[in-house]
């Protein structure tokens, strides 16, 4: 019926789904119904980015989404929860059922700092955090991409990379209250970096307080404070017992019915809306035939905080 769909795929072993191909098989609760007036090639931008960020957020950390400025909002975590834990894969378990307390998870006026702010999987996340009224610290080539993230309106302090030791004087010194949240999406040695930076956050908050008191100078029977570090790619190489470091269960979008068609339509509407800022998109025609140069593009360096997408065919307008 002209029904155009975004087809995203996390299942990454299942060829059907995830090759570099034609035509994909997508499940019904994975697929995005798109606006009839949207642009497709658009969309193919946007699509395991945005679940990872959303994953991320709402089950490694708990937090709870306003769907877009304004409106309702999405528990992802108490949906998780609510499955049999028989039905959960033994590598995500412990995210869902050892998840962060629901007195530590990220409050609205919190900070949270994301190093790699310019990956499109950090600009999604820099977005949804501030709906839902978190305050963002982003690290990244300010040189570079400065302007791009200051274009999404949605980021308090931007820090640049290129010399660490002042970027983590830059933060201490800017932000009052102390950072217990940060997301990486670069490697070991950031991850290890912004875990530097929430122990030293995590032993100030305790030197403040002294033994036994929260952020709110009371007694607390629960790690209050304790900071937490969400790795997209590699944990720190040493373990700070201030820090939790948390993964991303990103199996559940395509092994939990509930949990993908939440995100599949809260997707869709966005897209719909024009809520989400996409991000710039690099495109490059040829079908398969362009995917192999477009990968070496990428390995270059050359599509840096951008996102290049190869198009099967060329169409107008698309």
């Amino acid at each position: 019926d002209g029904v155009k769909i975004l087809s995203i795929s996390t299942d990454y072993r299942d060829l059907r789904k995830s090759a570099f191909q034609e035509y994909a098989v997508v499940s019904d609760f994975n697929a995005v119904k798109l606006p009839q007036s949207y642009q497709g090639y658009h969309a193919a931008s946007i699509g395991v980015a945005f679940i990872t960020a959303a994953i991320a957020l709402g089950v490694s950390l708990g937090m709870v989404f306003q769907t877009a400025p304004n409106e309702s909002s999405l528990n992802l975590l108490k949906v998780a929860q609510a499955q049999e834990p028989s039905n959960v894969p033994a590598d995500i378990s412990d995210e869902i059922f050892n998840a962060i307390d629901p007195r530590s998870r990220p409050r609205s006026g919190d900070w949270i700092m994301i190093y790699g702010a310019s990956s499109v999987t950090a600009q999604i996340a820099i977005q949804l955090a501030n709906w839902s009224g978190l305050k963002v610290c982003a690290i990244a080539d300010s040189q570079k991409h400065g302007a791009r993230l200051r274009q999404l309106g949605t980021v308090d302090i931007l820090v640049d990379r290129m010399d660490l030791d002042k970027a983590a004087e830059e933060i201490q010194k800017e932000i009052a209250a102390p950072i217990r949240f940060a997301l990486d999406t670069v490697g070991s040695d950031t991850a290890s970096w912004c875990q530097n930076v929430l122990a030293s956050c995590r032993r100030s908050v305790l030197g403040s307080f002294g033994t036994g008191q929260g952020r709110n100078g009371r007694g607390s029977s629960f790690d209050e404070d304790q900071s937490h570090l969400i790795c997209l790619t590699s944990r720190p190489k040493i373990k700070d017992p201030n820090v939790r470091v948390h993964t991303v269960p990103i199996k559940l979008f395509h092994e939990n019915q509930d949990i993908g068609k939440l995100i599949s339509g809260w997707l869709g509407e966005l897209l719909g809306s024009r809520e989400l800022k996409l991000p710039d998109i690099i495109f490059a025609d040829g079908g398969l035939n362009a995917v192999g140069p477009s990968l070496e593009r990428m390995r270059k360096g050359e599509v840096s905080g951008k996102r290049l997408v190869v198009r099967m065919h060329a169409i107008e307008g698309a």
